[in-house]
């Protein structure tokens, strides 16, 4: 039986239904946000808080103050229609 650990580095609680996971990385090469990370925390977390609906993921890279956000509006349940993927784009925080 496969198993997985993930520490989180900071999550916030916008409402009951709605939280945001920033994961800091000090790595010397911005990578794709678009990764097995991006899209097991959410689920990971939305198995331990039920009432979420919406979770979303962000890569900030300490070191150049970037942030990759996957190019999705946010994770959702796995079994609904609105479980999205697709590639990340680093940007810039405004």
């Amino acid at each position: 039986m496969a198993s997985y650990e993930g520490t989180l580095d900071l999550v916030m609680l916008h409402s009951f239904t709605e939280a945001e996971i920033a994961d800091w990385k000090s790595y010397y090469q911005v990578i794709d946000a678009d990764t097995f990370q991006s899209k097991f925390y959410p689920l990971f977390w939305m198995c331990l808080n039920p009432s979420l609906e919406r979770v979303k993921f962000v890569l900030e890279f300490v070191r150049y103050g970037f942030l990759a956000v996957p190019n999705t509006p946010g994770r959702t349940c796995p079994g609904s229609r609105n479980w999205h993927r697709g590639k990340g784009t680093p940007k810039k925080p405004s």
